[in-house]
Formats: C-alpha cells, sequence, structure tokens
C-alpha cells in the first residue's frame, strides 16, 4: 500500500512525517519508492510544486506542511550550463538551500540536504573525508559548496549535509542509462578514462538517507558514495559486460579530448569510513551495486525506446 500523499497547499493543514523536495529528480523517486515498500507516510513535491528559491512559497507551505523531516533533493544539476548561469544555479543550489534551511529551523524540522563531490577540487592522491579542504573549479560546485555552508550555518548542528557522486538509476537522463542504449545497439562509444570517481546507485544513496534519520548523534556531514573507485571509461565497460555486449566496444580517450565548459575534477572519490561511527550502514561496492540494478535499467531503457 502507498502512503504518498500530495495534496493541494491549499487544503487544510495535514503533518506530514517526511517532506522530500525535488521529488521528479531521480534520487527523490528512488527515495520515495523505498519510502513506499517500508510503509512511511511522506509527502513529496516538485519543481512545479514547489520552487525552493522562492522564499515566501517555500516559507508558507512549511508552515503548513509542518514535517517533522526533510529531504531537499532539488538542485541545479546542469554542470556545463551553469557556466553560463551561475547566478541561475546559485538560486536554487545556494538561496534555495537556505530557504529551505530557514523554513526548517522555522517550524523545528529535521533538514537532510543532498551535496556534491564537485565541492572538492579533484587534486587529492586519496579519498576526501569530509572535512578535507573544499576547493570547487566550477560554478556548479561553488553553488552546492555555498549551499551546504548555509545549511549548516541555519542548522547549528541539526542538519545533515549529504554529498554523493555519479548518480545513476532506471531514472531519467544519466550515464548508466546513456550506456546501457549505446550497449544494446552494439555501438562504439568513446569515455574518458582520466577521472576517478564513485558510481553510486541512486537506490543504495536513498537507503542510506532513510538510515539517517534514524541516528540519535546527528552528523553535520556524510558522504553517501558506493564504495570502491573507478574511470567513467572501466564504468562504461563494465555496463557491456553485464549486458554481454561488446566491451572492445568502448575506447579510452583523454579529457583533453573532450573539452567541456566547465572544469571536472579529475579525482573525486569520497571516503565514507566515518559513517560507521554514527551507526550508518556501509554502502555496497559499486560493481556489485551496478550488477544488482542493470537488469533494471535495461528494462526501463528499452521501454523508453533505445533512439
Amino acid at each position: 500500500m502507498s502512503y504518498r500523499y500530495v495534496p493541494e497547499l491549499s487544503c487544510p493543514c495535514v503533518a506530514y512525517m517526511l517532506l522530500i523536495l525535488g521529488s521528479s529528480g531521480q534520487l527523490g523517486k528512488c527515495i520515495s519508492s523505498h519510502l513506499d515498500s517500508i510503509g512511511i507516510r511522506y509527502m513529496a513535491l516538485n519543481h512545479h510544486e514547489l520552487d525552493v528559491a522562492n522564499g515566501l512559497v517555500v516559507d508558507k507551505a512549511l508552515e503548513q506542511i509542518r514535517p517533522s523531516v526533510i529531504v531537499n533533493t532539488a538542485a541545479w544539476t546542469n554542470v556545463d550550463g551553469a557556466e553560463e548561469n551561475e547566478t541561475s544555479a546559485f538560486s536554487v543550489n545556494c538561496r534555495g538551500a537556505l530557504n529551505v534551511a530557514l523554513a526548517a529551523r522555522a517550524c523545528a524540522a529535521r533538514l537532510i540536504h543532498i551535496s556534491t563531490d564537485y565541492v572538492f577540487d579533484g587534486e587529492a592522491t586519496r579519498p576526501y573525508v569530509v572535512d578535507s579542504p573544499t576547493n570547487p573549479m566550477n560554478a556548479y560546485g561553488r553553488s552546492k559548496l555555498a549551499g551546504e555552508q548555509e545549511v549548516l550555518r541555519i542548522g547549528k548542528g541539526a542538519f545533515t549535509v549529504v554529498r554523493t557522486a555519479w548518480l545513476y538509476s532506471e531514472h531519467g537522463s544519466n550515464f548508466a542509462k546513456t550506456m546501457t542504449k549505446k550497449a544494446l545497439m552494439q555501438e562504439p562509444v568513446r569515455v574518458v578514462a582520466d577521472q576517478f570517481g564513485q558510481p553510486t546507485n541512486a537506490h543504495d544513496l536513498a537507503q542510506l538517507i532513510i538510515s539517517v534519520m534514524d541516528v540519535k548523534e546527528i552528523p553535520s556531514i556524510i558522504h553517501g558514495t558506493n564504495s570502491g573507485a573507478t574511470t567513467w571509461y572501466e564504468f562504461a565497460r563494465e555496463i557491456y559486460e553485464n549486458l554481454g555486449a561488446d566491451e572492445s566496444l568502448v575506447s579510452p580517450v583523454s579529457t583533453m579530448e573532450f573539452p567541456s565548459k566547465a572544469v571536472r575534477p579529475k579525482y573525486s572519490v569520497l571516503s565514507n569510513l566515518e559513517n560507521a561511527k554514527f551507526g550508518l550502514p556501509e554502502m555496497q561496492n559499486w560493481s556489485a551495486s551496478l550488477g544488482g540494478l542493470i537488469d533494471v535499467i535495461k528494462l526501463r531503457v528499452v521501454e523508453e525506446g533505445t533512439n
């Protein structure tokens, strides 16, 4: 039985245990499906139903809904687009985060805010811990870091920032789905082989976020990524292999051969070893997690059409 409720905001006030913002994104959808499976009552609002960049609307909505916990997945995620529209990226990723944090504090709700590995510069040679120095290399990273800082400033220890990376699922548009389409059509692809990170299954991250809601000691920042590390090239080869496609169709290229508007970090592996001290479960290895979801991704790709 589903306990998902999305009534008109003009209706009489109803107390919801949990509110998901940015519900139309892949992480929002994965959180919703896991909450449905365990029978937790929640409200899920997408950008059209609640624009986090509009402070007055956010204040009014949260005053009415009065959730106990808010998970803010709403974000400007177009990394290259942020280079030309940094003001717009900041309006969602920074101002929006501030609006939600202020409204959460006003209604005494706990906030779990989603951030990114792009707050780091990618110059490290070992996994970043939660208190590693931040130094974003692009506009998107700057906007997300600014949002983190506002959430932590307003929360004063009562809010949690969850950083993640290389997120994928069967929902929306993402690298895993794109490579799955190519693999099913036996298409050759050229993939960057000199950027290292952690492909993260959005379903695994959703389960971690749900676990964060129950911890007694509230962490200020945690890293939510599947364990291990790889390159985009090896990630693509793994997808081809899982689907029985010819791995030799995947060719490695350098970042220099794929210039983009936004500079990408060459190393953005996040350490999540500190999660254990809060009693949080370890997220499985990225390769095993991909293997467990690839059939679901394949089915969705086939349903949507490979063209």
